[in-house]
């Protein structure tokens, strides 16, 4: 049986979540006129690249390397790109995106968390299955 951390629980289901968005979009809002096409396919792709992203930081174990970072910021900028492309510039507003910001930094600070209470008193992995010594033992 596989065993999961908190961290990995956590982003398996946020990648999944994005990945129903991204499925959900085009039967949830209209695309009436070729700009809300093209702005639906681009928040589409958006949040499959955000979804893909999560499932590729959940074997990392919050070890994000820096294109795995890229990849979550392109994803974000497709997504605010197709609410643009969608909405129109007169309707467009960035206010909501702070809040976004915080609670992801929220989430993924809490799942780190977790995911430490879990690993006290276990061998920890540090890098490809090498495991490193013990907090118990003593060196």
């Amino acid at each position: 049986m596989v065993s999961l951390s908190p961290y990995e629980i956590f982003n398996y289901l946020e990648g999944g979540i994005w990945i129903v968005v991204a499925v959900a979009l085009p039967f949830r809002f209209s695309f009436d006129s070729k700009p809300r096409k093209i702005g639906l396919l681009i928040s589409a792709v958006g949040f499959v690249a955000f979804g893909v992203s999560d499932f590729l930081e959940a074997t990392r174990q919050a070890a994000i390397p820096l294109w795995l970072w890229g990849l979550k910021v392109v994803s974000g900028i497709m997504i605010l790109c197709g609410r643009y492309t969608y909405i129109g510039w007169r309707k467009f507003s960035v206010a909501f995106v702070p809040v976004f910001i915080f609670a992801a930094l929220i989430s993924e600070r809490i799942a780190q968390s977790f995911d430490r209470r879990r690993s006290q008193g276990r061998i920890i992995v540090e890098q490809e299955g090498v495991p490193a010594k013990s907090d118990r033992s003593g060196g």
